[in-house]
């Protein structure tokens, strides 16, 4: 036979507890087998549905960002660069910072008007930036030694012996313009002399008034005192050169005088 018959098969009743079921015909043609290969049978796809919002509404998913843009826009992702490049940018400057070698102490500020300790005798003050940082060589400080009692104690009984000589030099040339006899004169010239007692008491306020001040004014010098203790006894001795110089010209006077005399009788 040149054609395949096709089977039709029919209807048939399936006995139920209640009736009979109708069981399909099988339609179309028989496919010999390994002829052709069966289709396959396309089983429909439900449609996805919608996600729920998340987080009060937002679409995205996640926290709002702080500065109230959309996550994903182009401005979130400007302000995004441009904070980043911001925080870049601060941790190189305190890296090259960081680097950098500490700053050196001030010479200057209130080291000017720090208060200067209570002298004493052949002592020098402290520095007077005495919160130096740690690990600064002294040296560097800039330092002011204190004036002292000792320092002055004798440059000023020397400048008083001085100036007390001068005075009565002065003085006694005018009583010797006056024609007194020569006890007259002595006696004028112990008086104008001021007491012993009176000199040191005087010196010894005079010593502790320039104490006092030039610390209060800071006048630089203490150590260099010695300089000026020895030009006052420098002076010193000049004066007493001038005095005994003063005193061989008044006996030179006096003889010529006496030698006049005793020619003319």
């Amino acid at each position: 036979m040149s054609e395949k018959s096709q089977n039709t098969l029919p209807a048939e009743n399936i006995p139920a507890g209640n009736g009979t079921v109708s069981k399909p015909a099988a339609a179309g043609p028989a496919v010999a087998a390994g002829s052709q290969s069966s289709a396959a049978v396309g089983q429909p796809v439900a449609p996805v549905s919608k996600p729920p919002a998340l987080f009060g509404g937002h679409k995205g998913g996640g926290k709002k960002r702080a500065d109230g843009l959309i996550a994903g826009s182009p401005e979130a992702i400007a302000a995004d660069k441009a904070k980043d490049a911001e925080r870049k940018r601060l941790d190189r400057a305190a890296k090259k910072a960081a680097a950098l070698p500490p700053p050196l102490p001030s010479a200057t500020g209130a080291a000017l008007n720090a208060p200067v300790a209570a002298p004493v005798d052949n002592a020098a003050v402290p520095p007077v930036a005495a919160g130096a940082p740690d690990g600064v060589p002294l040296g560097l400080v800039p330092t002011f030694v204190a004036w002292t009692g000792t320092m002055l104690a004798r440059p000023v009984k020397l400048l008083t012996k001085i100036v007390d000589r001068f005075r009565v030099s002065k003085l006694m040339e005018r009583v010797r313009q006056l024609g007194f006899d020569k006890s007259t004169e002595k006696e004028i010239e112990q008086r104008m002399q001021y007491k012993q007692t009176q000199v040191e008491d005087f010196n010894s306020a005079l010593t502790n008034c320039l104490v006092i001040e030039l610390n209060k004014r800071r006048v630089p010098g203490a150590e260099h005192s010695h300089w000026l203790e020895l030009a006052m006894a420098s002076g010193e001795l000049v004066n007493c050169h001038l005095d005994t110089v003063d005193f061989l010209e008044r006996k030179l006077l006096e003889k010529a005088e006496r030698e006049n005399k005793a020619a003319t009788n």
